[in-house]
C-alpha cells in the first residue's frame, strides 16, 4: 500500500490462536486480513473475537491456507476434539483501520479529537473575511 508520501510503514496487528488445551499456539499479523475485510467483519472482530463464529472464524479460514503453523494448530484441535481460541489486540485493529482504511472505522469508534474537514487546526487562527 502506498500513500501520497510514499510507502506506508508496516503496522502489525497481533493475533494469537491456540488450542483450548494449550498444546499448540500460533501468532499472526491480522494486517493482511484487514486489507480485504469489510466493515461488518471488522465490527465483528472488535465486538466478538472468538473463533467459533463471526470474524474469528473468518480470520482463521483466511490464514489457514497461508500459514503452515495455523494449519497444524487447526488440524490438531480437530483431531484432539478441542476448540480453537483467539485473542486479537483491539487497539491495534482500530489503529490500523484509522491509518489504512478509514472507511471501515466503526461509527461509535471515530476519534473524538479528530476535527471536522475544513475546521481550523488547534493553535491556528483562521483568516478573517472582514
Amino acid at each position: 500500500m502506498e500513500s501520497r508520501r510514499g510507502k506506508l510503514r508496516h503496522q502489525p496487528v497481533p493475533v494469537e490462536i491456540w488450542s483450548a488445551d494449550g498444546a499448540l499456539k500460533v501468532k499472526l499479523d491480522a494486517a493482511l486480513w484487514l486489507r480485504t475485510a469489510d466493515r461488518r467483519e471488522v465490527d465483528m472482530l472488535l465486538t466478538n473475537a472468538g473463533p467459533g463464529a463471526g470474524a474469528g472464524a473468518i480470520l482463521i479460514r483466511f490464514f489457514e491456507p497461508l500459514n503452515d503453523e495455523l494449519e497444524i494448530v487447526a488440524k490438531y484441535a480437530k483431531e484432539a476434539e478441542t476448540e480453537l481460541c483467539l485473542r486479537v489486540d483491539r487497539d491495534a485493529v482500530l489503529s490500523w483501520v484509522h491509518t489504512h482504511r478509514t472507511n471501515l472505522v466503526p461509527a461509535d469508534r471515530v476519534r473524538a479529537e479528530r476535527p471536522a474537514r475544513g475546521a481550523p487546526r488547534r493553535g491556528h487562527q483562521s483568516a478573517s473575511t472582514e
